[in-house]
């Protein structure tokens, strides 16, 4: 959201997945005056480790709600911030987060095209006069479509749209 980019791009849900598993995103991308502690927030937020990324988003909103101190990491952050824009961004971030959980979900639950056909169910009852043959062979076939039924019946073969 901050650097206006896709961290991660990919033609499908797999590939963009993938792009995520595989790489990091291009740190260059954000803004120049970004403040360090956010850099900082971003960075524990989208690290690979799960020991080394922040749980959820309380603790992104605690993070930015303390005291702005040097990390751990070397990168100094300033206390400048106004209380106003850690509100911004946190809801910001809050937003970014529905809306890829939005994204992800819509995508797995969106109707697909299959490419096995639709169940036809249909019952046809042999006439009377009609005795069923080849007792020891199948006795009805399906066409590949679905729409033809074949059956054998008095030594001969008969068909009928289904």
């Amino acid at each position: 959201m901050l650097s206006g980019k896709q961290s991660f791009r990919g033609e499908t849900l797999t590939d963009t997945l993938a792009a995520v598993v595989r790489g990091e995103p291009d740190w260059g991308d954000l803004p120049a005056n970004t403040p360090p502690h956010i850099r900082w927030l971003i960075r524990r937020c989208l690290n690979k480790d799960p020991k080394q990324r922040l749980r959820d988003i309380g603790d992104a909103r605690f993070e930015l709600e303390r005291p702005h101190e040097p990390r751990s990491n070397g990168v100094s952050a300033t206390s400048e911030t106004s209380r106003g824009s850690r509100a911004r961004l946190a809801i910001g971030l809050l937003i970014v987060g529905a809306l890829a959980a939005g994204f992800l979900l819509s995508r797995l639950l969106s109707p697909r095209a299959s490419s096995t056909p639709p169940v036809v169910r249909l019952i046809h009852t042999i006439p009377s006069e009609q005795v069923a043959s080849g007792q020891q062979r199948n006795r009805v076939a399906i066409s590949p479509d679905g729409s033809k039924l074949v059956y054998a019946a008095n030594e001969r073969l008969y068909v009928r749209s289904a």
